[in-house]
């Protein structure tokens, strides 16, 4: 169904629903049992991420600075974030949905209050674009990591930085804690637990 690039992909937390942003503008939400097109999301802006809350009942997507939420039955947007001084490249929902983390290219990282809709905490330390963000299982720790090729473990009460962890040599564009929120795993390593482990 879409015309240009693919650029992400959700699947909603039941798993009936896939998500699918892409270079033409558009968000489209699939049946995943059947691929029958169920809605389409005009967000006027190449899409670089998407992510749907922990209800799967709102989708967040970038468009250009800011992040839009949108009400998945209806297809409506429901808010509009305007965010960082450049373009947003990664969301991420807290496990309990009152928390949306963002990621930009201006190499913050911005924690959104959604029962406000206010900025509660912005996370400066990257060097460069914030390029994936994700919280712990029990949402106390963020990680995100960026283009200054580092992981950064945040804590999300305080927005202290807890660990830089380095290594790579390029881009960190991707990175997912485990189950048990003990180890992020990152490309085919894995981060100690002594480095990446829970804090508090």
């Amino acid at each position: 169904g879409h015309w240009e690039a693919v650029t992400s992909l959700a699947f909603s937390p039941d798993g009936k629903v896939l998500a699918s942003g892409s270079a033409d503008r558009t968000v489209r939400l699939w049946d995943a049992a059947t691929g029958e097109l169920l809605d389409t999301l005009v967000v006027g802006d190449h899409v670089d991420c998407i992510a749907f809350s922990p209800d799967g009942g709102t989708l967040a997507t970038d468009r250009r600075d800011s992040v839009l939420l949108w009400d998945v039955a209806t297809g409506d947007e429901l808010l509009r974030l305007r965010c960082h001084n450049r373009g947003v490249k990664t969301v991420a929902f807290a496990p309990d949905g009152k928390t949306l983390a963002s990621g930009g290219d201006d190499a913050t990282v911005i924690l959104w209050d959604l029962d406000t809709g206010e900025e509660r905490l912005t996370l400066r330390g990257h060097e460069k674009s914030v390029r994936s963000v994700i919280f712990s299982p029990t949402g106390s720790i963020l990680a995100s990591g960026g283009k200054d090729d580092t992981i950064k473990l945040w804590d999300v009460a305080t927005g202290q930085e807890k660990h830089t962890l380095r290594g790579h040599k390029q881009d960190v564009n991707a990175v997912a804690f485990s189950l048990d929120g003990g180890t992020l795993p990152r490309w085919g390593e894995v981060v100690s637990s002594s480095e990446a482990r829970e804090v508090g």
